[in-house]
């Protein structure tokens, strides 16, 4: 029989040395179960002496319902004697005895302490707390304006990357992970400084170590500070249950039939050793990410509580994004001491506690990468039957090949090196909205500061610095790059943007590796895959058709003549539909617009991005998106001359092979008429009375007809006429060298055709 068998806790407060889940943890595997809030089915409430005196609301709760009242002493002995304790001289309405085994430990552990150390810490001050990424911008240039007066704290040398640790090194507290390979400061121009500098890092090197872990208590102790302090703020709110949508609790659901993989560094995993989850289906796997461009550091640190029944170990790695980096294995410990390690671990590498890891964004501190879980490959290989029967595609030959572009794995790997994206640190089956959110929130920081005309170099380093933590980056060993302009910025929206489309592909290709139809039986994967973008026609046009012609000579005769770099070629022409488009552009009356402008205009994109395109449609920045690096604001950009859209394409990165799309647009008439770039477009456009915005180019088609001409679904749609060629659009003071159309709204939009195309 367990201690705590048929007893239900509550808790309140804070409790030192534990987290919630530590404490949860405890009960739970001594026969005990723990409800969120105070019901009648509660037989006590673990609190401290500081809540009972704020009488929150689980504590007026308790006392009016004559529920017992408790500190954690009373949890720790009833677990150590084997049965429950009387609760009477647990009550935290009085003072606390060190009578616990942890009390007691934490007496021993002040006996030790210096009198040299015990005065240090009297003249500690309290940090402040670090600031939010909303307000890192000014707070970054108020700190650059005070640079000269506040050195920058010296790297850590003490690494053991490469290297045999020396015995006082491996002593030193687990600095282990002093071990984070610090990267050396490389100056830019000047022996005379790299020797000073040289000089300047070989004096920090012999200072004490001592005086470091001193330094290191101190700072921890203030975090600790910051951090019952920041519990004790919250505590009035932990009654109240988030808000989470629909969609994310269903997403969350899913997870919990996952399972997190081990390290693929461990060799425990081999073992039969999985990644610990407690009660709440909580996976005690943390992945974290650090960027500091002015040292040069790009790092990554891998954090698992790891199991095999009863024997638990904790797992660390760290080192230099894109490499394997050191690590350590803390193995043969039971649950209670596994977690106060990792908790540990996690608090001193964030600056936050593990319940809070959401949170866990600190300038100097570790980022927490949030992941989702996908079902482990043993479940895929148990659904194989044993047989070698080829499976044939049923999809026309010409489809097979757009799929076989768009479901590559190589390609998408080609791609993510291209954008710099470190896949291995975070791959993209674990990418999480939240981080892709994330993301595009530090980038937002970063595009307002553009817009403030802030020059102070610090100020991007550091909100550069707070992305790169959260979207990993591999640069190899080169110093990586500030995002200080609105060309960096761009490219880096494009990233984050183009996860979310490759991260479609991953999960479709995923799903479909052993494909079945709805009765069971074996299919092509690829035609799974394909069927998996749900468009309701694909319809591969013969190339000896006028709706083919047209649409082919529409391609090559707006070729942009500053477009000479650019050599492509139609091979494949579909006719597409997707669900619920045509719907949502007739319940908007877009065909009978009273303001009718619909027409037949360009989007070219990565080929590694059509999966999403073609299963959620084209789609629009988000609100947390900059408006940076879009000349027109946030919106859908089209244009009439093939070329300026298949810049966009990046062949390179596929086989030289792309795709791109003809769009039928509802522009409305009149359009707002730009000949500069105006970020507020969007909401400029909207108080003219337009629907879209036009940017007006130097280059146009020189005459338009009905596409009703190419196929009679298109009658009332206006294209360029392919018998008259492009010239001087004679518009004056135009900045833009061709016309773009951008729409503001996705119902403005229907997919028409997909084009196949050889950039050889």
């Amino acid at each position: 029989m367990s201690a705590l068998d048929n007893l239900t806790f509550a808790l309140s407060g804070s409790f030192e040395g534990y987290t919630k889940k530590d404490v949860e943890a405890l009960i739970a595997n001594n026969g005990g179960a723990v409800k969120s809030t105070v019901t009648k089915a509660v037989t006590h409430l673990i609190t401290t002496t500081e809540d009972w005196l704020k009488k929150t609301s689980k504590v007026n709760t308790a006392t009016t319902n004559g529920i017992p009242i408790v500190t954690i002493a009373w949890l720790e002995d009833s677990i150590k004697k084997g049965k429950k304790q009387a609760e009477g001289k647990y009550d935290p309405s009085k003072p606390a005895k060190a009578s616990s085994s942890k009390a007691a430990a934490t007496a021993a552990a002040a006996k030790a302490t210096t009198s040299k150390a015990a005065a240090a810490k009297a003249v500690v001050p309290k940090l402040t707390r670090a600031p939010s990424a909303r307000a890192a911008a000014a707070a970054a240039a108020a700190a650059a304006s005070q640079s000269s007066q506040t050195a920058a704290p010296a790297p850590q040398t003490a690494t053991i990357t490469g290297k045999k640790r020396g015995r006082k090194a491996a002593n030193v507290d687990d600095d282990e992970e002093e071990e984070e390979e610090e990267e050396e400061v490389k100056p830019a121009k000047g022996k005379g400084k790299a020797k000073a500098k040289a000089a300047d890092t070989k004096a920090k090197v012999k200072a004490p170590a001592a005086k470091k872990r001193k330094a290191k208590k101190e700072e921890s102790e203030d975090e600790e500070m910051d951090e019952e302090e920041e519990e004790e703020e919250e505590e009035e709110e932990e009654d109240k249950a988030p808000v989470v949508s629909a969609e994310e609790a269903e997403e969350r659901e899913r997870q919990k039939g996952y399972k997190a993989p081990v390290d693929e560094m461990c060799g425990l995993r081999f073992s039969g050793y999985q990644v610990y989850e407690d009660s709440d289906n909580v996976k005690y796997d943390a992945s974290l990410n650090q960027t500091n461009i002015g040292n040069n550091n790009n790092k990554f640190y891998v954090l698992q509580l790891i199991n095999r029944g009863n024997n638990y170990a904790v797992w660390t790695r760290w080192g230099r994004v894109g490499e394997h980096g050191q690590n350590k294995l803390m193995p043969n410990l039971g649950l209670a001491g596994a977690l106060k390690e990792f908790n540990k671990k996690f608090k001193d590498k964030t600056g936050v506690v593990w319940d809070e890891r959401l949170k866990a964004d600190r300038p100097g501190k570790y980022t927490y990468l949030e992941k989702d879980y996908a079902p482990p490959d043993e479940e895929v290989k148990k659904a194989k039957k044993e047989d070698d029967t080829v499976i044939e595609s049923k999809l026309p030959l010409q489809t097979q090949v757009v799929a076989n572009l768009i479901f590559n794995k190589d390609f998408i790997q080609q791609s993510m090196a291209d954008l710099n994206y470190d896949a291995k640190k975070l791959p993209l089956g674990r990418l999480n909205k939240n981080t892709i959110a994330r993301g595009y929130a530090q980038l937002k920081a970063i595009g307002e500061a553009l817009n403030a005309g802030t020059s102070n170099r610090t100020v991007f380093e550091q909100l550069t610095n707070s992305y790169y933590s959260t979207i990993p980056h591999s640069f190899g060993r080169d110093r990586p790059t500030i995002i200080n302009s609105d060309r960096l910025l761009k490219a880096e929206i494009d990233l984050v943007q183009s996860l979310g489309d490759m991260a479609i592909a991953e999960k479709i290709m995923k799903d479909v590796e052993y494909a079945e139809d709805d009765e069971g039986n074996r299919i092509h994967p690829l035609d799974k895959q394909f069927a998996s973008l749900g468009l309701l026609e694909t319809t591969p046009l013969e190339e000896d058709t006028k709706e083919f012609e047209f649409l082919r000579d529409y391609f090559h005769k707006t070729h942009g003549q500053t477009h000479s770099h650019i050599r492509a070629k139609v091979v494949h022409i579909f006719r597409i539909e997707r669900k619920d488009e045509r719907e949502t552009y007739a319940k908007e009356s877009y065909d009978d617009y009273k303001s009718d402008n619909r027409r037949l205009l360009w989007h070219g994109s990565r080929a590694t991005n059509f999966a999403g395109i073609l299963s959620q449609g084209l789609r629009i920045a988000p609100p947390e998106a900059p408006v940076n690096g879009y000349m027109f604001g946030k919106g859908v950009y089209l244009a009439d001359i093939s070329t300026k859209s298949a810049g966009y394409c990046v062949p390179g990165i596929s086989g030289h092979m792309g795709l791109m799309l003809l769009c039928e647009a509802q522009l409305g008439d009149p359009m707002y008429e730009l000949t500069n770039a105006d970020y507020y477009a969007a909401e400029n456009s909207k108080k003219a009375g337009c629907m879209s915005t036009f940017g007006k180019g130097k280059t146009a088609p020189k005459a338009w007809m009905d596409a009703g001409e190419v196929h009679e679904d298109l009658k009332g749609v206006q294209m360029p006429n392919p018998e008259h060629l492009t010239g001087d659009s004679n518009v004056k003071g135009a900045y833009l060298q061709y016309n773009e159309y951008i729409c503001y709204s996705t119902a403005q939009i229907k997919l028409r055709y997909l084009f196949y195309v050889d950039f050889h």
